[in-house]
C-alpha cells in the first residue's frame, strides 16, 4: 500500500511539478487568461448590480447585493490596472501573481456570499451565476487551484447540509467537485504538456536557427573574394543576405592579375533550399566558363542551363542571372532574365542602364520544359567607364511607406557618386539602402557589383 502510494505520489510529482523556466512560462500565461477575463468580470458585475438595483424589492439583503457586485466591480478594474503594469515590469513571480490571486481569492469569498443568502427565486439565480463565473474563472485561469478553491466552497456547504438533513444535496455537491477537480486535473496536465511541447519546438526552432546562421558564414566564406589586384579593372561589391542563408551568387573569374570575367546570378525563392543551390550553380558556371570547346558566351550559358536542369533534379527554382566575358575592355555578356545593369560613359558623362536589344524575350536558367534564347550583347569600357550590377533585391525593397526602392533610385545614387572611387559608391549606395528601408527588415537578398575600367 505504501509502495503504491509513493509511486502515485512519484508521478503526481513527475507531472505537475516543473522547472522555473516552464513555471514563469505558465504565469504569462495565466496573465494573459486574466487580462482577458477581468473585463468579463467588470460587465458581469455592471450587470448584476444593475438588476439587483432596479428589479429587486428593496430589503437589508439588497444591501448585501449592491455591495459584493460594486466591490466585483472595483476589484476588476482595479486588478486591471495593476495587471497592466505588472506584466511589463521585471518582478518576481509571486510579485507578478498577486493581481491573479486578488481576482479568484474575491471570487471565491462572492460565491461562498452566494450560497449563504435567503432564500428566493431571484437569489438563486443570482447564486447561480456566482457558482457558474467562479468554476470557469478558476479553471480558464488557474484549473490546479481548484483542487483548493473547490472544497473551500464545497466543504462548509456539506456540513450545512447535513446539519439539515439534506444528504442527497451533499452527495450531489461531492460528486460535483470530483467531477470538476478532475477536470482542472486534466487542463493543468494539458497545459503542461502543451508549454512543454511549445519548449521542444522552440529549443528545435533555435538549433535551426543557430544552423543556418552557422550555414550562412560558411556560404559567405564560400563567396568571400580578396582584395583584387587587376590588370586593367576595379571591383567592388556588396552582398547582403536577407537571412542566413542567401540565393544570390556572384564570381569573378580571373588569371593571376588578369580578369577573365563574371557573373551574378539571383536564385528564386528563400532559404536553405535556394542557398544550397547557389552552391551548385557556382561550380558548374565556374566549369563551363573555361571549357575551350564554347567558343561563344551563349554557348556557354546553354550548357549551363542543361547542366542545372539535369543536376538540380526535381528542385523547382529557377535562375535568373549576367554573365560576362572581358577581353580587354571590350565586355561580352549573356543576360537571361535579370535586370539590366547601369553602364556609366566618362566621355559623355552619362549613367543608363543597358538596352538590351533582343529580337526574343531573353530566357531565364533551369527551368525544363520552356523555351530558351540567349544572346550575346556586347560593351566596350574604356578607362574611367564602369558597370553596375545588382540583383533586384534592392529595386524592390519596400519602405514603412510601402514604396519600393525601384530602378529610377538606383540609376539617381549611382549617378551622383559613380566619379567617386569604387569603394564610396558602394558606401553611398549601403546608406542610402539603409536610409530608405529604415527599421524594416529586407525582404530579399541584396548584391551590388561594380567594374570599372582603370
Amino acid at each position: 500500500m505504501v509502495s503504491l502510494l509513493q509511486k502515485l505520489k512519484n508521478k503526481i510529482k513527475d507531472k505537475y511539478i516543473m522547472p522555473t523556466s516552464l513555471k514563469k512560462e505558465i504565469v504569462n500565461k495565466n496573465l494573459h487568461r486574466m487580462k482577458i477575463l477581468l473585463p468579463i468580470l467588470f460587465c458581469y458585475g455592471l450587470f448584476f448590480l444593475f438588476i439587483t438595483v432596479f428589479f429587486r424589492p428593496s430589503s437589508i439583503n439588497q444591501l448585501y447585493h449592491v455591495g459584493y457586485y460594486s466591490i466585483t466591480v472595483f476589484i476588476s478594474v482595479v486588478a486591471f490596472v495593476v495587471l497592466l503594469f505588472f506584466q511589463n515590469s521585471r518582478l518576481k513571480l509571486r510579485v507578478k501573481l498577486i493581481p491573479m490571486y486578488f481576482v479568484l481569492g474575491w471570487l471565491l469569498i462572492l460565491c461562498l456570499i452566494a450560497l449563504y443568502m435567503e432564500n428566493g427565486s431571484l437569489n438563486a439565480i443570482l447564486s447561480l451565476f456566482c457558482l457558474i463565473v467562479v468554476t470557469l474563472a478558476i479553471l480558464y485561469v488557474e484549473p490546479i487551484l481548484f483542487l483548493i478553491s473547490g472544497f473551500v466552497i464545497v466543504a462548509p456547504t456539506i456540513v450545512n447540509f447535513i446539519i439539515i438533513g439534506d444528504k442527497l444535496s451533499a452527495i450531489n455537491f461531492v460528486i460535483l467537485y470530483i467531477i470538476f477537480d478532475g477536470i482542472s486535473l486534466f487542463r493543468w496536465g494539458s497545459i503542461i504538456s502543451e508549454l512543454k511541447h511549445e519548449k521542444i519546438i522552440t529549443q528545435q526552432n533555435e538549433k535551426l536557427s543557430k544552423e543556418i546562421e552557422l550555414a550562412g558564414i560558411l556560404q559567405q566564406n564560400f563567396y568571400k573574394h580578396q582584395n583584387f589586384n587587376l590588370k586593367d579593372w576595379i571591383v567592388g561589391y556588396h552582398y547582403s543576405p536577407m537571412m542566413g542563408v542567401s540565393g544570390d551568387l556572384f564570381d569573378f573569374y580571373t588569371t593571376k592579375n588578369d580578369l577573365d570575367g563574371l557573373g551574378i546570378f539571383d536564385i528564386s525563392g528563400h532559404g536553405i533550399s535556394s542557398g544550397l543551390l547557389t552552391m551548385l550553380v557556382k561550380n558548374i558556371l565556374h566549369s563551363e566558363f573555361y571549357k575551350e570547346k564554347y567558343k561563344t558566351l551563349d554557348e556557354v550559358v546553354y550548357h549551363v542551363n542543361d547542366r542545372i536542369i539535369e543536376e538540380k533534379g526535381n528542385v523547382e527554382n529557377y535562375i535568373t542571372g549576367i554573365l560576362i566575358q572581358t577581353i580587354k575592355n571590350k565586355l561580352n555578356l549573356v543576360i537571361a532574365g535579370h535586370p539590366a545593369p547601369i553602364v556609366f560613359n566618362s566621355k559623355t558623362n552619362k549613367t543608363s542602364y543597358f538596352d538590351v536589344d533582343y529580337e526574343e524575350k531573353p530566357s531565364i536558367i533551369g527551368m525544363k520544359g520552356i523555351p530558351i534564347y540567349y544572346k550575346v550583347e556586347n560593351i566596350e569600357l574604356n578607362s574611367g567607364d564602369e558597370i553596375v550590377l545588382y540583383t533586384d533585391g534592392i529595386t524592390d525593397l519596400q519602405n514603412e511607406d510601402g514604396k519600393t526602392f525601384g530602378k529610377k533610385r538606383l540609376l539617381e545614387v549611382i549617378a551622383a557618386n559613380v566619379k567617386e572611387p569604387v569603394e564610396q559608391q558602394i558606401a553611398a549606395l549601403k546608406e542610402e539602402i539603409d536610409n530608405f528601408k529604415g527599421s524594416l527588415s529586407q525582404t530579399d537578398d541584396i548584391t551590388i557589383v561594380i567594374l570599372k575600367r582603370k
